[in-house]
């Protein structure tokens, strides 16, 4: 909650306990969590080098790429995702979101019932507007917002999109209802600023 209220001092001053406790001992799953937690911190602190140097951490106790993963692993490539985003690295960005993509539909009771699979298509629509292609980031974005219509998100990219192919109502519509979801949020109003 601390990371998410952008309290970043106490959130570091847990994660430290947390660490305390788990030490060496601590199972692969919960030293992988623990590590995703560091790289959201430092995310939120604008620090890239101390978040690439989690999320490779996490990746690696998570299991990424080998026969033994942990539970933990979708979870870890959804915020190695938000790194990679960060980072500006459309090659990890969509490597680490087809993977969580690929983990989540194989664990959903069907490959249109997991939060984790909305998640990822919304990585792959940011990642499709980062290339300019309204098309490709409207199709995630849609199948993203029909799993988890509460992704703030996914109404930000929706409008991104539409405003990509200047249709500015859907670009106002999608706005106004990522306004519902978020009142106040600067990343619509300045989308909206653009627009007015």
């Amino acid at each position: 909650a601390h990371i998410e209220l952008q309290q970043w001092d106490e959130a570091e001053a847990l994660m430290q306990r947390a660490a305390q406790l788990l030490g060496e001992n601590g199972s692969r799953n919960s030293r992988a969590g623990l590590e995703m937690q560091y790289a959201r911190l430092a995310l939120g602190r604008s620090d890239l080098p101390t978040a690439h140097l989690h999320r490779d951490r996490a990746l690696e106790l998570a299991g990424f790429e080998t026969a033994k993963r942990e539970s933990v692993l979708s979870r870890v490539l959804a915020a190695a995702s938000r790194v990679a985003l960060a980072e500006n690295s459309a090659a990890d960005l969509e490597r680490f979101a087809r993977a969580a993509l690929a983990l989540n539909e194989a664990n959903a009771r069907g490959p249109d019932t997991s939060a984790g699979v909305g998640e990822a298509l919304l990585r792959l629509a940011q990642l499709s507007l980062r290339a300019k292609d309204a098309t490709a980031a409207t199709e995630y974005d849609r199948e993203a917002l029909q799993l988890d219509p509460t992704l703030l998100d996914g109404y930000l990219a929706a409008a991104d999109a539409a405003m990509l192919n200047h249709d500015m109502s859907r670009a106002q519509m999608a706005l106004q209802l990522a306004g519902q979801l978020s009142p106040g949020s600067a990343a619509v109003l300045v989308r909206q600023a653009v627009l007015d």
